[in-house]
């Protein structure tokens, strides 16, 4: 599992994080919105690129996120 950072233009409100499944932290960031996420392979990834997609949301990076720990 990695964890991976979304970052979006617009603000989205938090209560689509559950849509999101496994979202761990919706950042509002200036004119951005920040969701990190585990994503637990390719697959995955690209289904969560999809949902983005499919709310017409604009999509300005995807990188991963170093994590704490083991």
């Amino acid at each position: 599992m990695r964890c991976m950072e979304f970052r979006i233009d617009g603000q989205i409100d938090t209560a689509w994080s559950e849509w999101f499944e496994g979202v761990i932290f919706i950042d509002k960031v200036r004119s951005q919105t920040v969701l990190t996420c585990n994503i637990s392979d390719s697959s995955a990834l690209y289904g969560t690129i999809t949902k983005l997609r499919d709310l017409g949301l604009d999509l300005v990076s995807v990188n991963p996120v170093e994590q704490d720990g083991p």
